[in-house]
């Protein structure tokens, strides 16, 4: 009978140690997974899409055929605008950085471009057309739910960019800049003429609410000073600052600098440009200045469609 019992013991211990080891291998498994590689930069040049961390300017070369690329707020995602031969309309594309996946998201229109990351990276807007004007969409970047933020009526709407609680979008329909809640309801609108009455509008002009929602920074065209342009036809184009309380205009970037296509990293702006006086001339660079216009100076040589991780 002892040793029944003992024959008995030996087989709840070996079972009760293999139940251990299982659990103490699914832990240690769930300890040592691996996080999600993360970029801080992503650019293009003459050579392709790249995406980069600060101190490594080489980065990785991303083989997508896209336009507008743009890295997602905690860099894990692109998100880009797709076209090809056989379907000449524009779609909206993201691609997974981690496991390279690229998917065309469902974005209920026929034609569409310029996809904008909302900061927590919910959702995406871009622009949209439909019928015979182009308005604002937005989807959330499982590819569901495709809704406008601002339906075209009279005229269109251009440029969606993203307050920084991702709650409410900036737009503009070449007269006034609107703030558009995630419901489509206008809740404050500035025309240009109290902002800026040298303002030289485009549909690609987009304005940009800093963090503090004290300033809008944007770009605009002016007539050339007194240096004459490479291109008889081309004026410059400077960033602003609009102060939304003194109402008051500042001009950020200085000298000659041609710059255009502001991004906001923080307190930090990002733009695209070249000196006309220059050697450079010939190249668009990306130059970087605090908010304020401080601390002008060149980021990175020869890119475009620049974007970045938010800090």
């Amino acid at each position: 009978m002892q040793r029944a019992y003992f024959f008995l013991f030996l087989v709840l211990f070996a079972q009760c140690k293999s139940s251990s080891d299982k659990q103490a291998q699914t832990t240690d498994n769930a300890t040592v997974s691996k996080p999600r590689r993360t970029y801080d930069y992503c650019y293009t040049n003459s050579s392709g899409i790249f995406v980069f961390n600060a101190g490594d300017r080489i980065g990785r070369q991303i083989k997508l055929d896209a336009t507008d690329v743009h890295l997602s707020p905690d860099g894990t995602m692109l998100a880009y605008t797709y076209s090809d031969s056989a379907n000449p309309e524009r779609r909206i594309g993201m691609m997974d950085l981690e496991t390279g996946r690229a998917v065309i998201l469902d974005t209920a229109c026929q034609n569409c471009y310029g996809p904008v990351w909302s900061p927590d990276g919910k959702y995406l807007a871009y622009n949209a057309f439909t019928g015979s004007e182009w308005g604002i969409k937005y989807v959330d970047t499982g590819g569901r739910h495709a809704d406008f933020l601002a339906r075209p009526d009279t005229h269109g709407y251009y440029s969606p960019s993203w307050t920084a609680d991702s709650k409410r979008v900036l737009v503009q329909n070449m007269s006034a800049v609107y703030f558009i809640d995630l419901k489509g309801t206008i809740v404050k609108t500035i025309p240009f003429q109290d902002i800026d009455t040298n303002i030289t509008a485009s549909s690609s002009m987009s304005f940009l609410l800093t963090p503090k929602e004290d300033k809008l920074i944007y770009s605009t065209g002016l007539k050339w000073d007194s240096v004459p342009a490479p291109n008889s036809d081309e004026t410059p184009n400077y960033i602003f600052s609009y102060d939304m309380n003194s109402k008051k205009v500042i001009r950020l970037t200085q000298g000659k600098y041609n710059c255009f296509y502001p991004v906001l990293r923080g307190d930090t702006i990002f733009c695209h440009g070249w000196n006309p006086t220059g050697r450079e001339h010939e190249l668009t660079n990306l130059y970087r200045m605090d908010v304020n216009g401080g601390n002008f100076k060149l980021a990175f040589k020869s890119c475009s469609y620049f974007s970045c991780r938010q800090p």
